[in-house]
């Protein structure tokens, strides 16, 4: 695993890496283009869960169910613009948001999904999980 994600994801459960290939067509899909940071980690490991820091918790989706879980949540519907990656395991969800041709990463409720309630956490996948690790 790349040395910029090492420290976040020490005790996590990590999952087989994926291929660029299949990243590019979840991508072509899903009409959104992924930060490089986020490709670099799911090609080191496909999803991730457990602890991060000394209070969060994530579930990082593997690229193959992003389609399935964005459906099921009917993010174009509650959240235009948002595309969902992961969650706490519990009601907040975590996404990429795109407007203006900027990404950015976003946290949002999966229940009473609204752009209303939607809130930046990050520019980057890294500083995303920097976040979560750091936080109190």
């Amino acid at each position: 695993m790349d040395n910029i994600f090492h420290k976040y994801i020490e005790d996590m459960d990590l999952e087989q890496p994926t291929s660029l290939e299949n990243i590019t067509v979840i991508e072509s899909q899903l009409n959104i283009s992924f930060p490089t940071d986020y490709i670099s980690f799911m090609l080191e490991s496909n999803g991730a869960e457990g602890a991060i820091g000394e209070n969060g918790y994530l579930q990082l989706w593997s690229i193959d169910v992003l389609i399935q879980h964005n459906e099921g949540y009917e993010v174009k519907e509650f959240a235009p613009g948002v595309t969902l990656f992961g969650s706490d395991g519990g009601n907040v969800a975590y996404g990429f948001f795109e407007k203006g041709g900027e990404t950015q990463i976003i946290e949002i409720p999966l229940m009473g999904m609204d752009l209303d309630e939607m809130a930046v956490i990050s520019n980057t996948f890294v500083d995303f999980l920097d976040c979560l690790y750091n936080e109190e």
